[in-house]
């Protein structure tokens, strides 16, 4: 996806989208992350460009990463799907 991220499996789905497991190629460890996909929806679309601006001005406000809070590594929109990129390991321990 992006030509970047290979999809290993998926975490879990809700009413908004779906959970997945990738493989981030652009890393040079090939790390693991974990990619929120929301539905085709205007409605989602939209909210969804409000949460990933709020995600990324809680990682703008915490740069050393010491508060509790999920950090948004990337974001896209694939085929009008609003994607976010977490970090695999914060995402496990909140699922």
């Amino acid at each position: 996806m992006n030509y970047r991220y290979e999809i290993v499996k998926k975490l879990g789905r809700g009413a908004f989208g779906v959970v997945l497991r990738c493989i981030d190629h652009a890393h040079p460890e090939r790390e693991h992350v974990a990619m929120k996909i929301l539905k085709n929806k205007k409605k989602l679309h939209k909210q969804g460009k409000i949460e990933v601006k709020i995600l990324n001005i809680l990682r703008g406000d915490d740069p050393e990463e010491k508060r509790n809070c999920v950090m948004i590594r990337d974001q896209f929109t694939f085929r009008n799907h609003v994607v976010s990129v977490f970090d695999y390991e914060c995402v496990v321990h909140i699922i």
